[in-house]
């Protein structure tokens, strides 16, 4: 880790990486409906301003 440069190294192998994600098998949506599914699928992420999509004047 190297927190003046804002770094973290993850020292795994790239394909045991690969390996561990082809083996986990997907995970089901955790909100179907409701604020929740609206969250996930439409704030954007905080690079972005944490932001509504459809808010932004650009959308």
């Amino acid at each position: 880790m190297n927190v003046p440069e804002r770094r973290i190294d993850l020292r795994v192998e790239e394909n045991a990486i690969k390996r561990r994600i082809e083996a986990a098998p997907p995970r089901p949506p955790r909100y179907l409906r409701g604020y929740g599914k609206l969250f996930l699928e439409q704030v954007t992420q905080a690079h972005e301003g944490c932001d509504f999509r459809f808010l932004r004047k650009d959308a």
